[in-house]
């Protein structure tokens, strides 16, 4: 298998795109990157009861079903799902950040050219400040994600597209932000 750039998604932007109606915004970045969504990120973000849930569970399918996105096994996701057939409340905090940093740790970017990651939230910024992983590894917030898009053809207008998530789910963080994990050093 050959190299590809990666994209790893969290649950908060998969929700926010998913709550603007721009899910769109992935499937056409999709021609860049290779798409990696975790287990966990799977459970919480495609919950049936969560506003955008069921865009997030159709768009993952999709994207699966074109060979544009792989969903990864984690231990955490399997976890959560053995407890949940007991609890359907059982949840682990700050689960999608670990399940991060076990497929990391665990080598899931060795076949990477390089890595981007879309986040939001602070836990998962600082759990991605803290690591320092073997590869080429940048993560962005959702705003940022989108002013890299505009830059790379698949988001027309960043601003435009802000204002229509902003305006759809206005507790989602506004921050842009951008900063290199790490940089795997080059093969010889």
């Amino acid at each position: 298998m050959s190299k590809q750039d990666f994209c790893v998604v969290d649950a908060g932007p998969l929700i926010t795109l998913a709550l603007a109606g721009a899910l769109d915004v992935l499937t056409a970045a999709s021609d860049h990157f290779q798409f990696k969504v975790l287990d966990i990120v799977k459970i919480e973000a495609g919950r049936p009861d969560r506003p955008g849930g069921k865009e997030i569970t159709d768009w993952i399918d999709s994207m699966k079903a074109a060979g544009k996105l792989d969903v990864i096994d984690t231990d955490i996701g399997l976890v959560t799902m053995t407890e949940r057939q007991s609890d359907p409340y059982y949840r682990i905090k700050n689960a999608g950040e670990h399940a991060i940093a076990e497929w990391i740790e665990n080598g899931g970017l060795k076949d990477a050219n390089s890595t981007i990651v879309v986040y939001e939230d602070n836990d998962t910024r600082k759990l991605l400040e803290r690591m320092t992983p073997d590869a080429d590894v940048v993560a962005v917030s959702t705003r940022a994600f989108l002013t890299v898009g505009q830059s790379l053809g698949f988001v027309n207008d960043a601003a435009a597209t802000w204002d229509k998530i902003h305006g759809a789910a206005p507790t989602r963080s506004d921050k842009h932000m951008q900063f290199q994990v790490s940089t795997r050093a080059p093969s010889p």
